[in-house]
């Protein structure tokens, strides 16, 4: 049964690709109302063969402060990765000309992004490198379409965009669905969210004045545990933090003064930049080629020129 009262508008992808900043950014609108908690994850465990949703009151909840705004939002890049299970369980489930954005990074960018964000949350082995990341995702990643749980086993996949957007593409009309770049987020964010606001048909003058402050970035602790301590009760509160904005922001700046390593994130060699490069080249061309098929006036940017 379709319900009105939960999301309307998703942003369905990528992970590391500035999501909690768009989500943030689209949320402060006062005609968007987001979820309490910005990434759901309703969905996703659609993106693995046999998972399964819970109950819709469970989603229905991460809606229910919002009013009578004319968009509801949230923001799980895993969704993207869902395929057809995942676009059949939104039609089934969201009202009617519900609305998508993708948010689409370098995926090499995103590749040592999502290594360094790993590693400051201790996820992965503290003493590995990238170079040993590297080749431990190439012996997990089987490249197949098939999203698997760990934290190897899909680095490499989640950069294969065209194989996961295709279907997407294939079903929703540029009307519905919106595809940005993380470039732009990064360098005219004000431009990027006035044609999303244009293309949601919502006041874009919102955005005149707004701070267009860099969200979740990834740091790298000098203190080890406290930072453990600092993840864990960031986790705890995260609905508290979606209401109280202000004062998140301002305990997260005086926690990077304290607690931010002098020494910065790890460097990555060129040539393992190169390499990682020359393996998504192809899978770039395709991406490019399958994004001008459905939008040919889309401003592409550098790492996606021919």
């Amino acid at each position: 049964m379709k319900e009105k009262k939960i999301a309307n508008l998703l942003i369905i992808g990528v992970f590391k690709g500035g999501t909690t900043s768009l989500f943030k950014y689209l949320a402060d609108h006062p005609d968007i109302c987001g979820s309490s908690k910005k990434e759901t994850h309703y969905f996703s465990p659609l993106v693995y063969l046999n998972g399964e949703m819970e109950p819709i009151s469970t989603y229905r909840e991460y809606f229910k402060n919002c009013t009578e705004t004319k968009y509801r939002l949230e923001a799980t890049p895993s969704y993207l990765y869902g395929n057809s299970r995942i676009i059949k369980a939104l039609d089934q489930t969201l009202a009617d000309n519900y609305r998508l954005i993708v948010l689409l990074r370098n995926p090499t960018d995103r590749f040592i992004s999502y290594y360094h964000y790993i590693k400051s949350r201790f996820l992965i082995e503290e003493n590995m490198s990238f170079e040993d990341f590297v080749h431990e995702c190439k012996k997990q990643d089987d490249l197949s379409k098939s999203m698997r749980v760990g934290h190897y086993k899909n680095a490499f996949k989640e950069g294969m965009y065209a194989q996961f957007l295709i279907p997407w593409i294939k079903k929703f009309p540029k009307s519905r669905l919106k595809i940005v770049f993380f470039d732009d987020l990064i360098q005219k964010p004000q431009n990027m969210v006035f044609n999303i606001a244009k293309w949601l048909d919502i006041d874009e003058n919102y955005y005149n004045s707004y701070d267009f402050s860099i969200q979740n970035k990834t740091v790298m602790p000098d203190n080890k545990y406290f930072h453990k301590v600092a993840v864990k009760m960031n986790m705890l509160l995260s609905n508290f933090w979606r209401k109280n904005e202000y004062l998140k922001t301002n305990l997260r700046e005086f926690y990077y003064y304290l607690n931010s390593s002098k020494r910065g994130k790890e460097s990555i060699s060129q040539a393992t930049k190169v390499e990682l490069n020359l393996f998504f080249k192809p899978h770039n061309n395709e991406l490019r080629e399958t994004l001008l098929d459905f939008n040919s006036d889309i401003d592409l940017p550098l790492w996606l020129e021919k």
